[in-house]
This record gives C-alpha cells, structure tokens and sequence, in this order.
C-alpha cells in the first residue's frame, strides 16, 4: 500500500511523539497478564462489556459508578456503587489486582 507524503509525515510524526512521551510503554510492565495500571484505567473509564458482567458464582453485576481513583494507599477506587443481580445497590471501594496474592495483601478473603 502507497502512502501520500502528508499522511506518512503525519503518521512517523505520531510515532515519533508517543516514542518520546513513552505513551507507547505507560501501560505496559512486559509481563503475560495485564498491568495493573491498564485494568485500573479500564475500570475508571468503564472500557468494558457492562452488560455482561458477572461474579464468580454467575449473578450479574451493574455498575452504577465506578467509584473516584484514590491516590493514597488502600483501595483503588473509593465510593463505587455496584448492584448485584436483583439485590439493592451498594457502595464500597473497589480494589483492582492481578494476582489473589494481592488480595490476600489486603486482607480480603477470595470466595471461590
């Protein structure tokens, strides 16, 4: 495929500017699963599939707000308020790690 002059210059622009701000490596940390930091970002924006998601057991789950990123140590999100399948909705904090090690940290027991 031939690319215009103008295109291409706009496209190695591009390229050159993420490379340089290291947009390109912000999310990742080389590993097999995801970094921590993108499913933190997927979760605060909602990049999800909302209508289809489900606890371990097979309730579903609504979100009807993501919760505000906390900064400080603890949980990652504070204030989220979550509906599970047909029960009233709650509000607690959310905490996103990849590894059960990481909720074990916590002190958060993982059902199975």
């Amino acid at each position: 495929m031939k690319s215009t002059g103008g295109n291409l210059r706009a496209e190695n622009f591009y390229a050159v500017w993420r490379e340089q701000c290291r947009a390109v490596n912000l999310l990742r940390d080389g590993g097999a699963t995801p970094p921590e930091k993108l499913l933190q970002a997927v979760w605060q924006h909602q990049r999800l599939r909302r209508d289809q998601l489900q606890t371990a057991g097979g309730a579903s789950v609504r979100v009807l707000h993501p919760g505000f990123a906390s900064a400080e140590g603890g949980p990652d999100f504070r204030g989220a308020v979550l509906q599970f399948g047909s029960d009233s909705p709650v509000s607690g904090d959310v905490e996103i790690d990849v590894q059960t090690s990481g909720w074990h940290a916590h002190h958060i027991q993982v059902s199975k």
